[in-house]
This record gives C-alpha cells, structure tokens and sequence, in this order.
C-alpha cells in the first residue's frame, strides 16, 4: 500500500457483504467451506492457523522445483537439468520450512525432515524425466478472476500450469489415484470456467517407490470441459456463499457453525482446529495443546 492509498478512505465493502471477510474469495476457501464451514469461518474469519503439517513442506517445495523449470520453459521450450531440479526441490524444502517459522513448528508425526527431503528429491526427478517433456507451459502460477451471478465479490485462483490446450494441478499423495479426490473438483470446475480449457491432476506419490500418474496412465485424472458441469458450479458455489452469508448472519464470526463433523470423518482426521473443536469436545485435548494464533495472510497461497 502507497502512502496516497494510506491518505484514502477504504473503498466501502460491497452490500451485504461481512465486514470481517476479505473482498474476494478463493477457489481454496470455498474448498474449505464446502468441507467444513466451521473450519473456514476459524481460518478466513479468524485468522487462525492450523500447526503446518509435514505434508504441507512437501507439497510446498515440490510445487517450488518444477514451477522453476516451468516458468523458463515457456520462452526456452526445453527443460532444465535434472540436478538443477532436485537442487530445486531442496531449497523450497528449507524454504517451507523457514516459512513457518523453523522446523519445531512444524507436525513432522512419525517422520524425520532429512529422510523427507530425500525422498522429495527424488519423486521430483522423477516427475521432471517422465512428465515434463511433454508438457510447453504458456502461463505458469497465472491469477485467473470470476465475477459470477448472485456473488458480489470476486472468485480468484491461482493456476498451476496453463498450456495451450488444457490446465495442470499437481498434486503430491500418499497413495496412487486413478481418479480426482471430490474435493479437488470444485476448484478444477472453477479454473475450467476462468479459462474454458479441460484440466488434469498430475498425482505424484510418496511411495518407498515414487509413482507419477497423469491422465496418459489414468484417463480418470482428466476431467472434460462440460457446459453442464460449468453450470452446475455457478450454481454451487452461489449456493455455498449463499449459505456461508446466512451462517454469519445467524452466528456471527466468533461462535461456532453448525457443520458437517464428526460425521465427516475422513477431513476431521487431517484438520488441526480437531484438538479444540467444538464439535469434538468429547475427546481429551493433547496435553500442551495451544491453538494457533497466525494471520492468516502468512499462510502461503494453495496451503
């Protein structure tokens, strides 16, 4: 911010609008809501954070070593050398890791960062022989904008790999997929609709072995470009923010929303707010449990 837009009074938020909510919304945050209202209204209400999991470091430098040989690739047409890649991957690993604040705040569970990063390196070399040769990128981590009916606020996203013909989410698991997670979906329906293009989930997988799959191994990796289903999404996420505004207007942003656990068990098992949820207080909390108190503009984009 400038010091003349210090001087200006704020723009005034668009009718019916909540105060506490930033003037747009994300591909990633409606995800969230759709999972678990009461985890987006801690996260994007809040501004709360949830304690950085290993998985997260992973992701995070993985999509760091081929975003650099990427973004060159669209004016050289070739790919950087495999070294230059792990060399990649290792430095967005230390980066993650900087990023939330050292090593002890982050949820390593059973595993060891050494033994990660090793690992890491090796499924992104992995990638980089398989893959990228057949991918020429045209726009790389690209910001795409939806301005969609009954929303008074702005849709954005972030695009992972745009070529000429159809999109690339990558995607870093613990197991082979042979078709998109559903919650991946509504974020890849969003992009379809800012671009017009089908898209592909690009699953690499943190297997003793590492295992690439995209949608010329697993066709179920590739989703078409469906007028209906655009449709459908339109109506969706009009539904989901719909629903959202009734929320905060019935709750407001510091009570507790109704959601969908524990009867959502499998996103329950991942999510950090578990430990002092609302709607787990019949388990004992972790002995020196302590909620985290981040902003959550440190969370860096696509966590």
């Amino acid at each position: 911010m400038s010091a003349l837009d210090e001087l200006l009074p704020a723009p005034p938020k668009p009718e019916g609008w909540p105060p506490g909510l930033r003037e747009h919304l994300s591909a990633s945050s409606l995800r969230m809501l759709a999972t678990c209202p009461e985890q987006f209204r801690r996260v994007y209400l809040k501004g709360e954070r949830q304690r950085p999991g290993a998985a997260l470091v992973w992701g995070s430098a993985d999509h760091y070593a081929h975003e650099q040989n990427f973004f060159q690739k669209i004016e050289s047409h070739r790919d950087i050398p495999e070294d230059d890649v792990k060399l990649a991957f290792a430095e967005g690993f230390d980066r993650s890791i900087d990023q939330q604040g050292g090593a002890e705040e982050v949820d390593w569970g059973d595993d060891q960062p050494a033994k990660l990063k090793d690992r890491g390196v090796k499924l992104a070399a992995t990638y980089h022989r398989q893959v990228s040769p057949a991918v020429q990128p045209v726009a790389v981590e690209k910001p795409v904008s939806l301005a969609l009916p009954g929303i008074v606020v702005p849709v954005v996203g972030r695009l992972d790999v745009e070529t000429e013909t159809y999109l690339i989410e990558g995607k870093t698991t613990t197991a082979r997929k042979k078709k998109p997670e559903p919650q991946w979906r509504l974020q890849g329906a969003l992009y379809q609709l800012a671009t017009r293009k089908p898209i592909e989930w690009h699953v690499k997988t943190k297997t003793t072995i590492p295992g690439v799959y995209t949608a010329e191994t697993e066709p179920g990796l590739r989703m078409v470009l469906s007028q209906g289903l655009l449709d459908a999404t339109v109506e969706r996420t009009r539904r989901l923010v719909a629903s959202m505004l009734a929320l905060y207007a019935a709750y407001g942003p510091d009570d507790p929303w109704p959601t969908g656990a524990p009867d959502y068990g499998w996103a329950c098992d991942y999510c950090g707010f578990r430990p002092d949820c609302a709607w787990w207080q019949d388990e004992p909390v972790p002995l020196g449990f302590v909620p985290g108190q981040l902003s959550v503009e440190q969370i860096p984009f696509g966590a």
